[in-house]
């Protein structure tokens, strides 16, 4: 299967199970709304509200997500 290919057979499931995805701020303690759903190598992160479903960004796993998505919000985090 293709990457774009299963990228959005794991974001079409988002229609059904909206929840699948995890919550970011269970892998860094920011309060954020974004969840996100590993699709390959590759991670979607997402918003859900009001029965609806925002893809906001899709990203590779080895990039540093939490400052593309978070910037200047998440501080510097040690693990």
């Amino acid at each position: 299967m293709g990457i774009l290919r299963n990228i959005k057979a794991r974001v079409d499931e988002l229609e059904n199970f909206p929840s699948i995805g995890s919550p970011l701020s269970a892998v860094v303690a920011v309060d954020t709304d974004y969840r996100f759903l590993g699709c390959g190598n590759y991670l979607a992160f997402y918003r859900y509200a009001n029965d609806n479903v925002f893809i906001d960004r899709i990203l590779h796993s080895r990039q540093d997500y939490i400052s593309i998505l978070l910037g200047d919000a998440c501080g510097d985090f040690d693990d």
